[in-house]
């Protein structure tokens, strides 16, 4: 079972930033059993999108070149709850990298208000031998996100 925690990217810039949506459903496996009455979701799962994003704008800026291992979250705040029928609009800048590894800081906003800062998450650079692997995954994902039209190319802004 794959756990993608995003939508779609809408931008990325290379080395820099990157943004994705989430649209949150009242179908997620994960509102279950997690407050059923007033459905809430989990902020491990909010963290996750934010470490999910930033690791593919990490794979995608060193052109799959990398893949990355998350290996620290620094520090997360949670303002708002959020709900089914929210959309997360999920920024995510990178701090710093190097060869070694890469930090990003990431925010999440519903309706231009921000529900969570996720902080100094952490991750190791793998280095990818067989880059075709990790690009047909990439090209499954952002298809089914949206990310990518038929023709193949990135249907957002790639600087």
């Amino acid at each position: 079972m794959r756990f993608i925690l995003f939508d779609k990217i809408t931008s990325l810039k290379r080395w820099v930033s990157c943004v994705g949506i989430k649209n949150v459903t009242i179908g997620e496996e994960y509102f279950i059993d997690h407050y059923s009455k007033s459905p809430i979701m989990p902020e491990a799962l909010m963290v996750e999108c934010v470490a999910q994003i930033g690791g593919w704008a990490i794979t995608i800026s060193s052109d799959y070149k990398y893949s990355t291992i998350l290996a620290k979250i620094g520090k997360a705040k949670f303002f708002t709850p959020v709900r089914p029928g929210d959309q997360l609009s999920i920024l995510v800048e990178i701090v710093s990298s190097n060869d070694y590894g890469s930090i990003v800081r990431g925010t999440i906003s519903v309706d231009g208000s921000v529900v969570a800062e996720i902080d100094n998450l952490s991750y190791a650079h793998h280095e990818v031998s067989e880059s075709g692997k990790i690009e047909s995954l990439d090209t499954y994902i952002f298809n089914s996100g949206g990310f990518l039209g038929s023709d193949g190319m990135p249907k957002c802004s790639i600087d």
